[in-house]
């Protein structure tokens, strides 16, 4: 055996021993965060704190810095499946990724910002504003099911692993 062969051997080796725990870690904190921002603390917060204009302020923050670390976990996991199959969304994880990953990107780029706009213009208690919170709120629920998909397509649950 050659030494590139032996070399090229160990580099596929040491990626694929820490591919599956890197891809787990990954899902876990997104969708973790997800379910951890969108269903236990947006609710406590506006339960918590005396007005909803503040806790408003603050879920949105909460909510724009999980569409970040989603955003990060949704490039990162689809560079991971292009690195283990040679071709990108290859495997049905990775087509599921990528939905998850440009619905976070519209989350980011358009209905945020058309959410702030329209509370800044007309109010968070105006009929255009409450109708928008509820399409993203849609979205947001989508992304959390869709995220419980990702979730089982990883293995450990219902699914069988498909990478």
């Amino acid at each position: 055996m050659s030494a590139s062969s032996k070399s090229s051997r160990c580099i596929t080796n040491n990626f694929l021993r820490w591919h599956a725990p890197a891809v787990r870690c990954l899902i876990t904190a997104w969708v973790g965060a997800l379910w951890t921002a969108g269903l236990l603390v947006a609710p406590l917060v506006f339960a918590i704190l005396p007005t909803q204009a503040l806790a408003g302020e603050v879920v949105r923050a909460l909510f724009t810095a999980v569409n970040c670390l989603g955003a990060v976990c949704g490039v990162l996991l689809l560079l991971t499946a292009r690195a283990t199959s040679g071709r990108w969304l290859a495997q049905p994880r990775s087509r599921l990724t990528a939905v998850m990953f440009l619905l976070t990107l519209l989350n980011l780029a358009v209905f945020d910002p058309w959410l702030d706009r329209l509370r800044v213009a007309t109010g968070s208690t105006s009929t255009a504003f409450v109708w928008a919170h509820g399409v993203t709120a849609g979205m947001y629920l989508l992304l959390c099911l869709l995220g419980l998909w990702l979730v089982l397509l990883d293995g450990g649950g219902v699914m069988p692993a498909t990478e």
